[in-house]
């Protein structure tokens, strides 16, 4: 997986496009939200499918503005690190809130830990092709 491939599927999503996300998915991805997340009730995620409903359609539903913004990429090899901030508005509380993010394959070196909200959550992983 190159840097380029992951950097063009988040501009994308930015543009609400997540064709390119889902694209550069393997079909066998598993995705795991960090523990404490709220979305890890469903951990892992299996397929573009589930991870499309159970982690961005529940995030759409449940924030507005809600956006992914890489900060950074950090290129492997075979493997891409992406640090960035998830970013938008609690549709129940109508506050803004933003949170760090680490997304990275699975064969990566144990996630850290991040603090967000005054809550501290492990980053989360998952692997695309």
């Amino acid at each position: 997986m190159s840097v380029q491939t992951i950097q063009a599927a988040y501009a994308a999503l930015a543009n609400n496009d997540p064709s390119v996300l889902f694209g550069a998915m393997a079909p066998d991805i598993q995705w795991n939200e960090a523990q404490g997340n709220p979305l890890a009730d469903h951990n892992p995620y299996v397929g573009a499918q589930a991870i499309g409903e159970g982690v961005f359609g529940r995030l759409l539903a449940s924030i507005d503005g809600f956006a992914a913004a890489p900060d950074r990429f950090v290129d492997g090899g075979d493997d891409v690190i992406v640090l960035g901030r998830y970013t938008g508005t609690m549709k129940h509380s109508a506050a803004a809130d933003t949170a760090p993010f680490r997304c990275a394959p699975t064969a990566a070196p144990s996630p850290a830990v991040v603090t967000a909200s005054g809550q501290s959550y492990q980053t989360a992983r998952h692997s695309c092709r």
